[in-house]
């Protein structure tokens, strides 16, 4: 069973899936940024000034939307690395990890891998931090919405580990570096983070597949 090969057709999949739907808003917001077509605002009068600059608000939405579809795309990378290490308990008939403690589901599982399956994964290329990352971006993304709006936030946990992370608003995040007592960091997950965090995982577990036994 080619769990390697299953894996790369899920992140392929993903990667081409997010291409698609984003391709609307980001050629809205590129519109916008442009002042063409629909979005023309060759002919606006400074005079008219209300605060708020041409198409704001529809700028705001699109780049809202790519951000959620962001999220929602590392979510499933998230879920394609864990269906993937399953899938190497399953046929090496391992049983399943069981939490010690305050452990994380990839703690356990990084125990048990080697405990029981002779697979050290601080061997890894890939830090193991940076694969927990994508793990706290995916929770956040579930569960750290508000009342209003569709905004996303690091968890406490997340920002103090990766306060200027692969999954932080930037600009956000360097203002609450200066002034903390601001609030949490926005979560954002864009077109290049989206691709880091597929890297990531296909290296992690090219790395487990090369190791583990093979039933």
């Amino acid at each position: 069973m080619d769990l390697l090969h299953g894996l790369r057709e899920k992140l392929r999949f993903i990667e081409s899936m997010y291409g698609k739907a984003t391709a609307n808003f980001v050629e809205t917001k590129r519109k916008i940024e442009n002042s063409e077509g629909e979005f023309d605002y060759s002919s606006w009068d400074p005079e008219s000034y209300d605060g708020e600059p041409p198409f704001l608000a529809a700028w705001q939405e699109a780049d809202e939307a790519l951000n959620l579809l962001g999220q929602a795309s590392v979510t499933l990378v998230q879920s394609a690395l864990k269906e993937y290490l399953d899938g190497c308990l399953f046929i090496t008939r391992s049983g399943k990890p069981q939490r010690k403690g305050k452990e994380s589901w990839f703690d356990a599982y990084q125990r048990f891998f080697n405990e029981q399956l002779g697979v050290d994964w601080t061997q890894s290329p890939v830090q193991l931090s940076l694969i927990e990352e994508i793990n706290l971006a995916r929770n956040d993304a579930q569960h750290t919405g508000r009342e209003f709006g569709m905004t996303r936030y690091q968890d406490a946990r997340h920002q103090e580990r990766f306060p200027k992370g692969l999954f932080a608003d930037a600009t956000f995040a360097e203002v609450v570096e200066r002034s903390p007592l601001i609030g949490p960091v926005p979560l954002r997950v864009t077109s290049d983070s989206l691709k880091e965090a597929i890297s990531r995982v296909l290296d992690f577990c090219a790395f487990v597949d090369e190791r583990r036994p093979w039933g």
